[in-house]
């Protein structure tokens, strides 16, 4: 039943969130499921690290297919870039068990979220600014 209510939630919640929301709570889940999986190494759970590994790339494989080159110019390319070296470290990390490879794509990833992260700040205290310019009452003054 709880998990149901869970489920429930986080759909409601993805089915609101705004388009920069929803970036960073991919880079949220890519970061759990590599914290996860750095773990199960740990544990020496090789079927648990392939599980979170995949879980991982999957989600970083919709954030790299979303890219638009056209549109996002050298920004979408660099950021292309980075998911393929994320990709590549998480592929090492899966195939060795290597924990330092896992290391590094989560440097990149949080560095990633924390740009977005700010980009959202920047964005709402925008939209903050430009909704209390225009709500503000006018005081006309006579001489």
């Amino acid at each position: 039943m709880i998990n149901r209510q869970v489920m429930a939630y986080k759909t409601a919640e993805v089915g609101t969130a705004s388009k920069l929301k929803l970036v960073i709570m991919m880079y949220d889940g890519a970061i759990r499921f590599l914290v996860e999986c750095k773990k199960r190494i740990d544990a020496g759970d090789i079927a648990g690290r392939g599980l979170y590994i995949s879980k991982a790339q999957r989600i970083i494989g919709e954030l790299q297919e979303s890219l638009n080159v056209q549109q996002g110019g050298e920004i979408a390319v660099q950021l292309e870039q980075l998911y393929g070296f994320v990709i590549q470290n998480l592929t090492k990390a899966n195939i060795k068990g290597d924990k330092t490879a896992i290391d590094q794509a989560l440097h990149v990833l949080e560095n990633l979220r924390g740009a977005w992260r700010e980009v959202m700040q920047n964005a709402q205290a925008k939209a903050t600014a430009d909704q209390q310019s225009s709500s503000a009452p006018r005081i006309a003054v006579q001489l």
